[in-house]
Parts: C-alpha cells; sequence; structure tokens
C-alpha cells in the first residue's frame, strides 16, 4: 500500500551461543527447546509457568496460558511481577540482552 508505513521485525538469528556438542543451535536443532521445555514444567510445578495473553486471547482461551504452543521460545532468566493483576510471570528474553550476547560472540570470534 502506498503511502502506509509498515513495521517490520527480523526474527531472531538462526544460530545463538550454547554450551552444545558444537557450540551453537541449528534452527531444526530441538536441545534449545527441550531446555525450555523442561524449564517451563518446573515454572509449572511452582505455579509461574504461565505466559501472559492479549486480554480477548486470555478469555477466549482461558487454558492457553499454560499451554507449551503459547510459552516463548527465548524465556527470560527471571520471574517478573506483573503490575495489573500481580500474576508472577517469566516473561521474553529482551532483545538487546540477546543483541549483547551476539556482539560479545562475535568480538571473540
Amino acid at each position: 500500500m502506498p503511502g502506509k508505513l509498515l513495521r517490520r521485525y527480523a526474527p531472531y538469528p538462526a544460530i545463538l551461543p550454547s554450551s552444545g556438542q558444537n557450540g551453537i543451535y541449528r534452527k531444526n536443532d530441538t536441545q534449545l527447546l527441550r531446555v525450555v521445555k523442561a524449564q517451563r514444567d518446573a515454572d509449572l510445578a511452582m505455579c509461574c509457568g504461565e505466559v501472559w495473553l492479549l486480554d480477548a486471547l486470555a478469555v477466549r482461551y482461558p487454558n492457553a496460558v499454560r499451554k507449551w504452543g503459547w510459552q516463548y521460545v527465548f524465556p527470560a532468566a527471571g520471574f517478573a511481577v506483573d503490575p495489573r493483576s500481580g500474576a508472577v510471570r517469566r516473561h521474553h528474553l529482551d532483545k538487546k540482552r540477546m543483541q549483547r550476547a551476539m556482539w560479545r560472540g562475535a568480538q571473540r570470534v
């Protein structure tokens, strides 16, 4: 559409630093997802494994906040308290942390 400003965001890179066998995660590697799922399962056991959803989605799909398909692929290291509801949740990884990690990794090479 001419004259309309569209914002597009690039996805996170396909290669991420890790402690894996070859030192990287590949796009088709499921190791990252296994680690995140184990972390989510531990969070659910502590009653902190829910994800924030938009109000309309939360009403339409009340159990989606605990479903694996709605969880963040890159979760934050710690928990945060939602100021509106008071719920304790793990949010997504801040993009600045990812950028800093990529920059430090590039400096080492």
